[in-house]
């Protein structure tokens, strides 16, 4: 028409374009706002982009899953191999128990061979003393006769005689052998080993030590193995022991051991005593005059 003009709508260089009654407004992110309500009007590109949001953050739920089961599998792969091991250090624990067992045995056995060797060795040793003290039962030990550096055989033999002759007047005491036992020392005097040509003679001596003492004394025992006076030694302690506990005694030498009223000491091989309880029940009667009837020697 006529007289009017027509004018297009300036278009400014910002991306958002308001029409003149102010119903409509364009935004930079492709969302439409009516002012009528306020109710967003989502575009087809805004929704792809939030579709590619949601699947963005379902991945990382599923990574984050994914991670926690993978933790859970090294979590069981080590729990397998820990039980892995485990039956790795029973089978150990069984093998070496076995070993083990195995060793006592080896050990048991050799403790009771052992064993067996000590018996032999004390049996060895009981028989050597027994023979060495039937080879010395014919010699006396004699103690207190006077002692020189320059001693020789016939002087020491002619002083032993000397002694014997004054222990038993009547009787001739034929002597084998007279030996010095040690090395010569002023501080003291040693014995002297007399070897007789029979028994009958060594005999007659060793009775007469008790009833007469030469002047100066002179002290006269038995030829004994030094493990068989030790063990002599131990009974005469132990005597004097039950003595001085009021308990009469009596020592048997030859036996190893000594004899009270009620028991008996029996003298081991290791010095210790074992205590035997008497057998018999005896009287009490006899009981008083038991031990001094008791012939032991």
């Amino acid at each position: 028409m006529a007289g009017k003009s027509h004018q297009k709508p300036n278009q400014s260089s910002s991306s958002t374009t308001a029409s003149t009654n102010g119903k409509i407004t364009r935004k930079r992110d492709h969302t439409l706002i009516t002012n009528d309500d306020s109710s967003p009007v989502t575009s087809p590109e805004a929704k792809k982009n939030k579709g590619a949001d949601e699947t963005c953050s379902n991945c990382t739920g599923m990574s984050k899953i994914l991670e926690n089961i993978s933790a859970k599998l090294e979590k069981l792969d080590k729990i397998e191999g820990i039980v892995q091991s485990i039956d790795e250090i029973k089978e150990e624990i069984k093998t070496t128990k076995t070993l083990v067992e195995t060793v006592q045995t080896n050990v048991d056995s050799l403790h009771e061979d052992l064993e067996n060797v000590k018996s032999q060795v004390n049996n060895q040793k009981y028989d050597r003393e027994t023979v060495e003290t039937e080879v010395r039962k014919i010699n006396l030990v004699v103690a207190g006769v006077p002692d020189d550096e320059k001693e020789n055989e016939t002087l020491l033999r002619s002083k032993v005689q000397n002694i014997f002759n004054l222990m038993i007047p009547k009787e001739n005491v034929s002597i084998d052998t007279v030996t010095r036992l040690g090395k010569f020392n002023q501080s003291k005097t040693r014995f002297v080993r007399v070897r007789f040509v029979t028994m009958r003679e060594r005999e007659l001596v060793w009775r007469h030590v008790m009833k007469q003492k030469p002047n100066p004394p002179v002290y006269i025992n038995e030829d004994l193995p030094y493990s068989v006076r030790n063990a002599h030694n131990v009974l005469r302690k132990k005597a004097k022991e039950l003595t001085d506990r009021k308990i009469q005694n009596k020592i048997n030498y030859s036996k190893f051991c000594i004899l009270t009223p009620d028991k008996n000491y029996e003298l081991n091989h290791d010095l210790s005593f074992k205590e035997i309880a008497a057998v018999n029940i005896i009287p009490p009667r006899i009981q008083r005059n038991f031990l001094d009837q008791m012939d032991l020697f």
